[in-house]
C-alpha cells in the first residue's frame, strides 16, 4: 500500500502523509529485544535496552524522519525563528535591530559589537543616533564613490591631459593623487577646497529647507536630523532624469537600490583607505601597483611551467605578461 501511495503523490501533503505511514510502519515493524525465551515475561529495568541498541536507533531514527517532515504538524513545513546574520556569530545581536528599521537589508550585516548605533552622540542617544548615523554613513559612501573614480582617473589621465592643455600636473610626486600622506594636498589649485566646501554647503542646507532636520537641538536643525523611520537616508529628492520610476518599472524597489548603495558606498570607503596606504608604502600609483602585480603573479606561474618543462622533457607554451608596457621589473 505504501508503494502504492507513492505513485499517486500530487503535492507536499501526499508526501507528508506518506512519511508519516512509513515511520509508523518501521517503528511498529521494529524489534525492541524481545525476550525469545518467555515473551510474555516482564521486563525489569536491567532488562531494558542498552542506550545503543535496537529500540533508541530505530526510536531516533523515526524521530529524526518526523523532524524533517513535519511528523504531527498539519503545515507540512519546520518552523524555524528567522534572524538576519551576524557579522561575527560569537558576538550578540547588535541592540539597534530593536527600532526594527523598515529599509535595512542585504546592507544589515549584524555589526556593531560596541552598540555605537544607539549610543550617546552630539545628535542624541537612541534612534536620534542611530538615524543620523544612517544618514552620515550614506553621504561618507557618496563621497568615497566618487573620490575612488577620480582617485583612479586623476592618476590615469592627468598628466596627459595636463600636458596637452598646458596646464600644471597637480599629482604628488610619483604621479601619485594628491592625500595627507604624500603632501600632494599644496598642490591643489588655492580654489579647488574653498569650492568643495561652498558646494558641500549649500547641500546640507537642502534637508534644512525640506523639514528634515531637528530645529529644536543645540544646533538648529543645521546638522541633527529627525529621526523618521520609513525615509530614506540621504534622500534630498534629487532625481533630475526620472530613474527611480523607470527602475521600479523594471521590477526594482527603492528599498533594493538602498542596500546597494549603501554596500557601495562601504567599499569605496574601504577600497580608499586601501589606496592611500598602498600608495604610502609603495609609492606607486594603484592601478600601476595592479599592474606590477599580475604582471609578478604571471612571471612566477611561467617560472613553474620553466621547470616542469626542464624536469619533465616537455614544452608547455608560458602565459604572456598581461601588461608588457607596466615598465615590470
Amino acid at each position: 500500500g505504501i508503494w502504492a501511495q507513492a505513485f499517486r503523490l500530487q503535492d507536499s501533503t501526499d508526501l507528508q502523509a506518506l512519511c508519516k505511514t512509513m515511520a509508523l510502519a518501521f517503528l511498529a515493524a521494529s524489534p525492541v529485544n524481545q525476550d525469545v525465551k518467555s515473551p510474555a515475561a516482564p521486563r525489569t529495568t536491567s532488562q531494558l535496552p542498552p542506550p545503543g541498541g535496537a529500540f533508541s536507533s530505530n526510536t531516533a531514527l523515526v524521530a529524526g524522519l518526523a523532524a524533517v517532515v513535519g511528523l504531527g504538524k498539519s503545515s507540512g513545513r519546520v518552523t524555524r525563528k528567522a534572524t538576519a546574520p551576524l557579522a561575527v556569530p560569537v558576538l550578540p545581536e547588535p541592540r539597534y535591530r530593536e527600532l526594527k528599521d523598515p529599509l535595512l537589508g542585504e546592507c544589515d550585516v549584524g555589526f556593531d559589537p560596541l552598540d555605537l548605533a544607539l549610543a550617546p552622540s552630539p545628535f542624541g542617544t537612541g534612534q536620534d543616533t542611530y538615524y543620523n548615523y544612517r544618514e552620515a554613513e550614506v553621504k561618507h559612501g557618496r563621497l568615497a564613490m566618487l573620490a575612488a573614480v577620480g582617485w583612479l582617473s586623476s592618476e590615469e589621465l592627468q598628466a596627459s591631459l595636463a600636458q596637452k592643455l598646458g596646464l600644471a600636473d597637480g599629482l604628488a610626486k610619483g604621479e601619485l593623487a594628491p592625500s595627507l600622506l604624500n603632501g600632494g594636498l599644496g598642490n591643489l589649485p588655492t580654489w579647488f577646497l574653498p569650492a568643495v566646501l561652498t558646494i558641500s554647503a549649500w547641500i546640507e542646507i537642502v534637508p534644512k529647507l525640506q523639514g528634515k532636520r531637528d530645529a529644536t537641538g543645540w544646533d538648529q536643525g543645521v546638522l541633527r536630523y529627525k529621526p523618521q523611520p520609513g525615509r530614506f537616508p540621504g534622500d534630498l529628492s534629487f532625481d533630475p532624469l526620472s530613474l527611480k520610476p523607470s527602475l521600479m518599472a523594471m521590477g526594482t524597489s527603492p528599498e533594493k537600490l538602498h542596500n546597494a548603495e549603501v554596500k557601495h558606498g562601504r567599499a569605496a570607503m574601504l577600497g580608499l583607505v586601501g589606496f592611500v596606504i598602498q600608495e604610502f608604502v609603495t609609492k606607486v600609483p594603484v592601478l600601476d601597483e595592479d599592474q606590477f602585480s599580475a604582471d609578478r603573479l604571471v612571471a612566477s606561474i611561467d617560472k613553474g611551467i620553466d621547470a616542469v618543462d626542464k624536469s619533465l622533457g616537455l614544452q608547455i607554451p608560458t602565459i604572456p605578461e598581461p601588461f608588457p608596457f607596466s615598465n615590470f621589473v
